[in-house]
């Protein structure tokens, strides 16, 4: 285990809010590669922030690619580590855009399962904030086929009212998880953003929720 640039033991035994982070946003826009690479892909302006988060476990490698007609240059953080992978691989990260992430959260301390929600989170969900009509609303989107239970079981548990939709539209087919109105927002907010005095996220998504809360 020692020869690997990420120690697989602050995987394989989770105490750690920056491994539940990590695994969170995997969960959202991870992927891996069948010689065992642990890869995720990001918007090059996010890149400095998720980085610094990645490299608190061990040293991840990362390089850049050119622009994309939809999304422009992005930037890949990944690591190659067969424990890592098979550990993703038996908590069902191969299949996770048609199942709910209830193995891996299994394994995370109750405690650290917010920092798995807010990783999950900063990979796919979207604040909306339109100031001009006093519209505030949350977006999570994923699969057609995704598997929203544990997302719905934590929004009932928080009180929040939320609706899930399927949507079927040109580029794509896609199901979208949606709340709105302040009270529901900061019930999900209050609930993801606790222990921020040490920033751990994405600070512009945070920005959005204290618009929200001091709106």
């Amino acid at each position: 285990f020692n020869t690997y640039d990420v120690h697989p033991n602050k995987f394989l035994d989770i105490n750690c809010k920056y491994i539940a982070y990590i695994l969170g946003f995997l969960w959202a826009d991870g992927y891996t590669t069948k010689n065992y690479g642990i890869c995720t892909q990001i918007q090059i302006s996010d890149f400095p922030v998720i980085n610094s988060i990645f490299q608190k476990t061990g040293y991840w490698r990362s390089y850049f690619r050119g622009r994309r007609p939809l999304s422009g240059p992005s930037a890949c953080i990944y690591t190659t580590n067969r424990p890592i992978y098979d550990f993703l691989i038996s908590n069902d990260y191969k299949i996770k855009s048609q199942t709910s992430p209830s193995k891996i959260l299994s394994q995370i301390p109750e405690n650290l399962h917010f920092y798995f929600w807010r990783g999950f989170f900063d990979g796919d969900g979207c604040w909306f904030i339109n100031e001009k009509h006093y519209n505030h609303a949350v977006y999570i989107g994923g699969t057609y086929a995704q598997d929203w239970s544990d997302i719905s079981t934590l929004l009932q548990n928080l009180e929040v009212k939320f609706s899930i939709s399927q949507k079927i539209v040109k580029a794509g087919r896609y199901s979208i998880v949606r709340f709105g109105g302040k009270d529901n927002i900061l019930k999900f907010g209050n609930y993801f953003y606790q222990d921020y005095s040490e920033p751990l996220g994405l600070n512009r998504k945070f920005e959005k929720y204290l618009l929200t809360k001091n709106y």
